[in-house]
């Protein structure tokens, strides 16, 4: 009796580890990886921060990134570029708390993300050398299963040297030249939502730096835009409507947003006009 109860335990015991072992297995990763400084004059270290989705699909994630070490003190700044990255939507853009000695973010996508992807590009300048960690201390994935589901995450920390560097040896053309692009923009109108007004989606993307801000601009009137989302003001949709795009380094793209009757009515009065100044100088020649 005491064999089976003791063979009982020991079973219950070996499966609950398998069960907290797959468990963790399945867990998203994040990794840090140093890599090259490509861009001339610029000395800063360069740590890219890596999402692995472990089989899942996912589609936000939230996290807490600290910095610790005794090289922290001496980091002057770091810039965080989101160009590249697996998630196109930042609710909260990653940003390195001085204070805190923490990068703060919460990112989205529009579709699932399954295989291993960038997070995000960090650029850390120090006024001396130093050895600095970094670590992963909270923080939660989302599947993309439309009830928001949380993925735990596991990581390991990334040690380093940094060498000196500030960012005013960086040579004064930029490592980023190049403009962000439009991927989507549509015009829409529901019922439920924005009390049945048309509005606009709209969606850039920038390899490098990451997209920073949109501007639209409706008529005379300009307004900053955050979150890809306007509703427009002049809802008979007959203004004209421009949507500019920024990345973290200046570039900048626009788009025109078709009006109510779109190109072709555009293409219409085009024509209307040219053919009434053909009749006109016909008129003129025959009048000759």
């Amino acid at each position: 009796m005491m064999s089976f109860k003791y063979t009982l335990s020991v079973g219950l015991v070996c499966t609950l580890f398998i069960l907290c072992t797959v468990t963790q297995v399945h867990a998203a990763q994040v990794t840090f990886k140093v890599v090259s400084n490509i861009v001339q004059n610029d000395t800063a270290t360069i740590v890219e921060a890596y999402l692995d989705p472990e089989g899942s699909s996912l589609n936000a994630i939230e996290g807490v990134i600290a910095l610790s070490g005794t090289g922290v003190e001496y980091i002057s700044s770091v810039n965080i570029e989101t160009g590249g990255s697996a998630f196109s939507l930042w609710p909260q853009d990653p940003v390195y708390s001085k204070d805190d000695k923490v990068i703060r973010f919460t990112g989205g996508s529009t579709e699932g993300v399954v295989e291993e992807g960038l997070l995000f590009r960090m650029r850390l300048f120090s006024q001396e050398q130093g050895d600095i960690t970094l670590s992963w201390i909270g923080g939660s994935a989302y599947v993309s299963d439309g009830q928001g589901t949380p993925e735990g995450i596991s990581s390991r920390s990334l040690s380093i040297a940094l060498a000196q560097s500030e960012p005013n040896q960086i040579s004064k053309s930029s490592p980023d030249s190049k403009p962000p692009y439009f991927e989507a923009l549509e015009v829409s109108r529901d019922t439920d939502v924005y009390e049945g007004k048309y509005f606009i989606s709209f969606h850039a993307n920038d390899d490098i730096s990451g997209v920073a801000r949109y501007e639209v601009v409706e008529g005379q009137i300009t307004t900053e835009v955050s979150n890809g989302i306007y509703v427009l003001q002049d809802q008979g949709r007959t203004s004209k409507v421009v949507v500019i795009a920024y990345d973290h380094a200046g570039n900048s793209a626009s788009v025109k947003v078709p009006t109510k009757y779109g190109l072709f009515f555009e293409a219409f009065i085009a024509g209307a006009l040219l053919l009434l100044i053909l009749t006109l100088l016909l008129w003129r020649k025959m009048r000759r």
